[in-house]
């Protein structure tokens, strides 16, 4: 197993890269992906993705889903905030990646606003502002 870990440690589970499925794949220009994947390769991740458990019924119809779900798969863990950094752990022979998953999309909005502040922190503290403009 090589597993992308996220520098917060709360709250996070391991996920299987094989256990999650996107909406749309990252669109990040060339240029600035090159710059996330030299900061991932020196800092490590800043924090987890965060995930969507959605049922068959939720999914069924949601034409964004760009991944075929296997016949009798009843949940599925459909990244919100994330797929760069799954793309870079895919690219990057990772087999696994550290996460949050959420039921509704109102819990995972708040987890966000949290995260957010504990991101802003952990990058000042590293003297890295220029990320906070």
């Amino acid at each position: 197993m090589k597993l992308l870990e996220s520098n917060n440690k709360e709250e996070i589970q391991v996920f299987s890269l094989d256990e999650i499925y996107i909406k749309w794949d990252s669109n990040m220009p060339p240029e600035k992906y090159k710059k996330l994947e030299a900061e991932i390769n020196e800092n490590g991740m800043y924090s987890p993705i965060l995930l969507l458990r959605m049922t068959s019924d939720e999914w069924k119809n949601d034409p964004k889903i760009v991944h075929n779900v296997p016949e009798g798969v009843k949940f599925i863990n459909v990244i919100e905030y994330g797929s760069t950094r799954y793309r870079y752990a895919k690219e990057n022979s990772y087999t696994h990646i550290n996460g949050v998953a959420f039921t509704t999309i109102e819990a995972l909005r708040l987890y966000e606003k949290k995260l957010n502040k504990w991101y802003r922190a952990w990058i000042t503290s590293r003297g890295i502002t220029s990320y906070l403009d």
